[in-house]
Parts: structure tokens; C-alpha cells; sequence
């Protein structure tokens, strides 16, 4: 009897034993991946820090070297779309002059005027480059025209941009958001607006994003404009090949534009062409 007990009691001090064995293996396991998973997010922090640093270093330089400020007026006013507001109503944009500022290389003063309907109005302002990225795999265009032709980089730019428009005039405000600019450098080493893409269904640039403020009141409205398309105009755009507004916008000021270039009627296409900025 008493040796039955004793082996009872080594079982169960094996099975404790066998217990505490697996249990530490457990907190091993577990302290194991915790250092595994702070090692890994140690090393990405590193990574983005560094990467951050290389940008940053990247974005500077850039500047400080290339001035943007063609960029922005080269694109014909024809082809520069824009809205204002839930409904899609048209909006012209015109920059007249963008100039780098001599003590801010990362500031342009830009002035220009704005348009819906016939309300004109004067606007002024800046454009801030928050970041400048290069492309690790160049566009070489449509059956790649352009892969012989010595393009050194190509990249893009975001910015900030901040317009005021006269307050003397009516219904004027605030222009506000992100701007977004896609560039290259050819081969004698000059800045060149990047329309290698442009016969691509897509093709986009100088996109601007945002919202419009009126000076008398806290409401902004969504206000986007860019060269070719516009971002997040969902259902306004409903062209494959090109802008095309969809009908039910026509009210809200594109029937001329409608009638200029798709149903080619020669009036509409002279007032679309008017330089109604000067």
C-alpha cells in the first residue's frame, strides 16, 4: 500500500514537473516572438526613419536646384478642367504667374484668376513643396516613344497651396489643399512639365485638391481643378479617351464646353477659347 502511494505521488510530481516544463516553454515561446516582433518593428522604424531622412534630403535639394513655376502655367487654359461644389458647377482656373521665392526655395508666390459662371475674380497666394519623390521605374509613353530620347529622371512633386481671392470682389474666398505635379529631366539637364503619358486614356497632371471657402461663412465646399481630368469628379468625367462631362452637368456650366469641342459648333469654340482671364 505504501509503495502504491509513493508511485502515485512521483506520477504526479512527473506530471507537475511535465506541466512547469511546458508552461515555461510557452513563456519562452511567447517572450521569443515578443523580442522577434520588437527587433521588426525596431528595424522598420530605422527603415522609415531613414527613408524619411533620404526624402527629406532629396526634397531639399531639389528645391533648392529646379524651379517648378513653368510647371504650373504652360498647360493651355482649354484643357485645365475644374468644379466647385456637390453639384460638379464649372470652375476656370487660371494661373497668370508663379515665382520662386528667392529666401524660401520651397515657396512659389503665384497670382491668377478665377471664373464660375461670370464671376470673375483676382486670387493670390502660395505654393508650398511638401515632398519630392523620383520614380525608380521610368514611363517611356506609348510604345515607349520615348525610351531613346535620354530622359535623366522623372518624378513628381506634392505641395500645398493656399489662394485669396480679392475681398473687394464679389463672392470671393479661399482656395486651400494639395497640389500634385508630375515632371522629368531631359537630356540637357532641363525641368520639363511630364506629358509623356498624355495619350494615355488617364493622363493627368498639376492636379489640384481641395476645398473653397467663402470669406463670410465657415462652410467649405469641395473645389478641384487640374490639367486634362480632375481628381475625384466620380461621375462628373464620364469620357474614356478624354473629359467628358456627363449631360446631366450640362446646367452647371459645361453646355459650352459641350458644344465647343463635341458637338463642334464654331461659336462655343470661340468663346471656350476666349483668354477670359485678361
Amino acid at each position: 500500500m505504501r509503495d502504491r502511494k509513493t508511485s502515485l505521488t512521483h506520477e504526479r510530481l512527473r506530471q507537475w514537473k511535465d506541466v512547469q516544463l511546458l508552461n515555461h516553454k510557452k513563456i519562452v515561446m511567447i517572450f521569443s516572438r515578443h523580442v522577434q516582433l520588437s527587433l521588426i518593428i525596431i528595424v522598420i522604424t530605422l527603415l522609415n526613419s531613414t527613408f524619411s531622412q533620404e526624402v527629406n534630403q532629396l526634397t531639399k535639394e531639389l528645391s533648392s536646384r529646379l524651379d517648378f513655376s513653368p510647371l504650373w502655367t504652360k498647360t493651355p487654359n482649354t484643357l485645365v478642367f475644374g468644379f466647385i461644389g456637390d453639384n460638379f458647377q464649372r470652375l476656370r482656373m487660371k494661373i497668370i504667374s508663379a515665382t520662386k521665392d528667392s529666401e524660401h526655395p520651397d515657396r512659389y508666390r503665384v497670382c491668377g484668376k478665377s471664373k464660375v459662371k461670370n464671376n470673375i475674380c483676382r486670387f493670390s497666394g502660395t505654393i508650398t513643396i511638401q515632398s519630392i519623390d523620383t520614380l525608380t521605374e521610368m514611363h517611356w509613353g506609348v510604345d515607349d516613344n520615348y525610351k531613346d530620347s535620354g530622359i535623366v529622371k522623372e518624378g513628381s512633386l506634392t505641395a500645398h497651396y493656399y489662394f485669396t481671392e480679392d475681398s473687394t470682389q464679389l463672392h470671393s474666398g479661399i482656395f486651400e489643399g494639395t497640389l500634385s505635379t508630375s515632371w522629368y529631366i531631359d537630356s540637357h539637364g532641363q525641368l520639363r512639365y511630364d506629358n509623356i503619358e498624355i495619350y494615355s486614356d488617364s493622363y493627368c497632371n498639376n492636379q489640384f485638391e481641395g476645398t473653397w471657402k467663402p470669406r463670410n461663412a465657415n462652410k467649405a465646399k469641395i473645389c478641384n481643378w487640374g490639367d486634362y481630368r480632375i481628381l475625384s469628379s466620380r461621375d462628373l468625367d464620364i469620357g474614356a479617351g478624354e473629359f467628358s462631362p456627363d449631360e446631366k452637368y450640362l446646367k452647371y456650366g459645361w453646355q459650352s464646353y459641350q458644344d465647343a469641342w463635341l458637338n463642334e459648333n464654331d461659336n462655343a469654340r470661340h468663346e471656350e477659347e476666349k483668354e477670359w482671364w485678361k
